[in-house]
């Protein structure tokens, strides 16, 4: 996944990306942490789902069925594409 975002930023594509992250705890299992933060500055929306870190929980599926009008807009009018993985 770093690969194909690093990919996508020297493509000129950061501001058209989006990563959903999905974790137990941001502050235990960031994964990568530094990495997201640094497509972050580059442009890149990265969304964390850390789902033990407040009492309702939250999951990658909850970030996007929030972003679902956004995500339609990616898909309908920009011709986007949705990578899943994990």
């Amino acid at each position: 996944m770093r690969a194909f975002l690093e990919y996508r930023v020297s493509q000129g594509a950061a501001a058209n990306t989006i990563l959903y992250f999905g974790c137990r705890s941001a502050k235990a299992d960031l994964y990568y942490a530094e990495q997201w933060e640094e497509l972050r500055k580059q442009g890149v929306r990265v969304k964390v789902a850390a789902s033990r870190d407040q009492e309702a929980k939250i999951y990658v599926q909850d970030l996007i069925k929030r972003d679902k009008l956004l995500i339609q807009e990616w898909i309908e009018q920009r011709r986007g594409h949705v990578y899943i993985s994990g």
